[in-house]
């Protein structure tokens, strides 16, 4: 009987919890930006503050979504291999250092289109489901 109840209220949280992207993340930036597609590995480098232009010169503004949004932890999970958390700890290392500055945080995929088409240099992951034409998306991760 606890078995069976323990297993009702697990299968209920389950059923709540936010679903993590089915469609995988798009990697994005600005449509005007000339790059056409990136590697995991560059990705990683980009994410982990260790480059800061664009092949082909230009600036990289990082950009991130809300602290608690699901799309945030797979992300930082698939390409660093970290989590929130220790990204959050290994970017404020950066700052204190001054070797960098930490991503802009976006509260949606809407926003966080908006703010990566406004900005030559963004660079910024959605749901795969949001893609649309107003940024170029230049990998899916599933």
């Amino acid at each position: 009987m606890k078995l069976q109840m323990h297993l009702i209220i697990l299968a209920l949280y389950l059923a709540s919890y936010p679903n993590i992207s089915s469609a995988g993340i798009a990697i994005i930036i600005n449509n005007n930006n000339g790059l056409e597609a990136i590697t995991l590995t560059d990705l990683k480098r980009i994410y982990m503050g260790n480059v800061s232009k664009f092949p082909n010169g230009s600036s990289i503004a990082l950009s991130d979504l809300k602290k608690k949004d699901p799309i945030r932890a797979e992300f930082y999970e698939k390409v660093t291999r970290k989590t929130v958390k220790k990204m959050r700890g290994h970017w404020r290392q950066k700052l204190f250092a001054g070797e960098g500055i930490p991503p802009k945080e976006n509260r949606n995929s809407a926003r966080m289109k908006a703010w990566v088409s406004d900005l030559t240099g963004a660079i910024g992951y959605i749901d795969a489901e949001d893609i649309d034409d107003t940024v170029k998306t230049i990998l899916i991760i599933n």
